[in-house]
């Protein structure tokens, strides 16, 4: 079980002058936590365990599309180079 310390890891967005939360689709051989992991490896470098789902936000995609992006607490165990 990972130690809980508190600390928030943001993620900079090289395109944006902002944050961004790490995201994308799930393949078809994982689930939506799995997922999460794995985007929050690939996108910002860290690993660790995944928690609680914090809530869905239902948005629409830059070609009109109906989206949904659910997110979940990351207790990080490493942070990759």
């Amino acid at each position: 079980i990972p130690v809980i310390d508190g600390k928030v890891v943001l993620v900079s967005s090289s395109r944006k002058q902002s944050w961004i939360l790490p995201k994308g689709g799930w393949e078809d051989d994982e689930t939506a936590e799995q997922s999460a992991v794995r985007e929050a490896y690939e996108e910002a470098g860290v690993v660790g365990v995944v928690g609680s789902g914090l809530r869905d936000v239902a948005f629409s995609n830059k070609h009109g599309g109906p989206c949904r992006l659910t997110t979940y607490v990351l207790y990080v165990t490493e942070v990759l180079e």
